[in-house]
């Protein structure tokens, strides 16, 4: 008995292993189906239709998986163009505001300059000629 259940365990991790490999092949279910044929000839009509209606539950889920992940390729091809607009825009928007600080502060630099010089030559009762 203890044999039996060893030799079925080893023949489940065979088949586990097998169905790993397969799922990446096309007629993957196929070869399936064969190769459970084959390490279980004893099977009976009624085994192999369970096995079958088994093999088409996965079939499909198979099949819904490919399409998800078609659907997941294109949404994550959308969100990369999305963020890659945004970092365009957000390079763009630096820049910017980077060129307008600038100019801020030159005017305010320069406002502060003249108010300098005007102080300077009030202080002094100087004028100079300075324009």
């Amino acid at each position: 008995m203890e044999k039996e259940s060893k030799s079925k365990d080893e023949s489940i991790r065979q088949l586990c292993a097998k169905c790993d490999k397969l799922s990446k092949e096309p007629n993957a279910l196929a070869k399936l189906r064969k190769y459970i044929l084959k390490i279980c000839p004893t099977m009976n009509v009624k085994e192999i239709d369970n096995v079958d209606s088994a093999l088409r539950i996965l079939e499909t889920a198979v099949k819904g998986s490919v399409g998800d992940e078609e659907v997941f390729k294109s949404e994550l091809a959308r969100k990369d163009e999305e963020l890659r607009k945004i970092q365009k825009n957000m390079a763009q928007w630096k820049k910017n505001t980077s060129r307008k600080l600038a100019q801020k502060f030159e005017v305010e630099l320069r406002r502060l300059s003249e108010n300098a010089s005007t102080m300077a030559e009030s202080e002094s009762g100087f004028a100079s000629n300075v324009n």
